[in-house]
C-alpha cells in the first residue's frame, strides 16, 4: 500500500476545558505518593544490577579471553 504524504490526514489535536480546568500539583506532592516511590526504588534497583552485571560480563570476557590465549 502506498503511504504517499496526499493519503495521510493529521487531525490537529484539541485542548478539552476539562483538562485546562485541572489544579496542577507541585512536585513534592507527587514524590510523596508511595506509587512515584516504588517506580524510583525499582529503577534505582534495575539500573544497579544492570551496571554491576556490565561491568561483572566485561571482566568475564577479558579473563576468558586470557585463559584462551594460555590454552592454545
Amino acid at each position: 500500500m502506498d503511504a504517499s504524504p496526499s493519503r495521510l490526514r493529521m487531525i490537529e489535536p484539541t485542548a478539552s476545558a476539562s483538562a485546562s480546568a485541572m489544579p496542577s500539583r507541585n512536585l513534592s506532592a507527587i514524590a510523596l505518593q508511595p506509587a512515584f516511590m516504588v517506580a524510583v526504588m525499582s529503577s534505582a534497583f534495575g539500573y544497579g544490577v544492570m551496571n554491576l552485571f556490565m561491568a561483572g560480563l566485561a571482566i568475564w570476557w577479558l579473563l576468558m579471553q586470557r585463559r584462551a590465549q594460555v590454552v592454545v
